[in-house]
C-alpha cells in the first residue's frame, strides 16, 4: 500500500484538522493534546482525503464507473475533551463540488468503527434515524451508545466495555455544494487491547460521490498516542 501525503491546515487551539486537494511532501501537526488514559494523550496527526485508489491505505478493489472532474469533497477531525470524558473526535464531509449524492457509511464516512490496528474503537453519536446501523458484536454484550462507554479510566485507560459493529453499512445523502455532514464519535481502546496502546493509529474509510462505484475516494485520520 502507498500513503499519499498532503500539506493540511491545522488550528493548533481546536485540534482541527482539514482535508486537502494538492499533494504535498510536508504535513502540519496539530499541537492539541486530549487525555486517552493516565498519562496518556491522543492527538490527530492528519486528516485527508485520497482520490487515487492506488493509494488507498485501505486494501480496497474498487474499480470505478466513471470520474466526475468536478467531484470533491472535504475532510475535517476535531478533537474534544472534557475533564471527566473520553476524547471524542468530529468528523465532518462537506460537499465542494456540484450537488451529488453521496455513497457511503452511516457514521460519515465511517463503517469501520475501528482502527487498523483493532487497538482503537470508535462509538459513534446517535443521529435520528440511524439506531438500527448500531448494535453489539457480541448478542449478551452493551446494546446502547451509552452502555459502550465506561464511568471511568480507573484501570489507565478509557477501555470500551464491548465490540460495536454497523449492521447497515450504508447511506445516500444528497449534498449541496458546501453542504456538510457530521459525526462525532468517543474514541475508547478495544476490550482486548493494550494500555497504553500502540503509538500511531489509522481510520479509513471509502466513499463514492454520484454513484455506487463513481469518484471513489477514501477519508483517513492517522491518530497518535503519547506517553
Amino acid at each position: 500500500m502507498h500513503r499519499r501525503k498532503f500539506l493540511c491546515t491545522a488550528a493548533a487551539t481546536t485540534g482541527v484538522l482539514s482535508g486537502c486537494n494538492e499533494r504535498s511532501g510536508q504535513s502540519e501537526t496539530s499541537e492539541t493534546e486530549m487525555t486517552l488514559g493516565a498519562n496518556t494523550e491522543l492527538m490527530i496527526e492528519s486528516a485527508e482525503t485520497i482520490e487515487n485508489t492506488d493509494e488507498f491505505v485501505t486494501d480496497t478493489d474498487f474499480p470505478e464507473e466513471h470520474v466526475d472532474p468536478d467531484a470533491s469533497a472535504r475532510f475535517e477531525a476535531e478533537l474534544f475533551q472534557s475533564p471527566e470524558r473520553p476524547p471524542e473526535i468530529e468528523f465532518r464531509l462537506t460537499n465542494t463540488g456540484p450537488r451529488n449524492n453521496f455513497f457511503m457509511a452511516p457514521y460519515y464516512p465511517f463503517s469501520t468503527l475501528y482502527s487498523e490496528s483493532q487497538e482503537l474503537v470508535l462509538i459513534p453519536d446517535k443521529k435520528e434515524g440511524m439506531d438500527r446501523h448500531f448494535g453489539p458484536f457480541n448478542p449478551d454484550g452493551p446494546s446502547t451508545r451509552e452502555e459502550f462507554i465506561p464511568d471511568d479510566n480507573k484501570n489507565g485507560c478509557w477501555r470500551s466495555r464491548g465490540k460495536p459493529i454497523t449492521r447497515d453499512p450504508g447511506v445516500i445523502p444528497e449534498l449541496d455544494r458546501e453542504e456538510t455532514v457530521s459525526n462525532r464519535s468517543t474514541v475508547l481502546l478495544s476490550p482486548d487491547a493494550p494500555c497504553p496502546p500502540s503509538d500511531t493509529h489509522i481510520l479509513s474509510n471509502v466513499f463514492a460521490i454520484g454513484g455506487i462505484r463513481a469518484n471513489v475516494t477514501e477519508a483517513v485520520v492517522e491518530l497518535r498516542v503519547t506517553q
